[in-house]
């Protein structure tokens, strides 16, 4: 008799069970003094988080995006908590005086 067939591999999923990936991006990249940044946050799978916002200039928030004016010029960056996970933005914001 033939041995038994062995049944194929369980597919993976494409991230743990409650995992959540994600990466965030200011708009625009390059502001003037002045001027309004948002921060947004990109997370997958797509669903209803809770979002803690931080970064240069006391930036904070609890939303998708946040929005923010700086008052000193150079180079801003922001981290967001998404599911107990905490990323750094992929780019930098740079503020200018003019």
């Amino acid at each position: 008799t033939p041995p038994p067939a062995t049944p194929p591999p369980a597919q993976q999923p494409a991230s743990p069970a409650g995992t959540v990936t994600f990466s965030c991006l200011p708009f625009p990249a390059i502001v003037s003094l002045g001027d309004a940044v948002v921060w947004k946050a990109y997370p997958t799978p797509a669903g209803s988080y809770t979002y803690s916002w931080s970064g240069t200039d006391a930036l904070s928030g609890s939303a998708v995006s946040v929005s923010k004016v700086y008052s000193t010029t150079g180079t801003k960056t922001a981290k967001v908590t998404i599911a107990g996970q905490t990323k750094e933005c992929n780019k930098a914001v740079t503020v200018r005086d003019y």
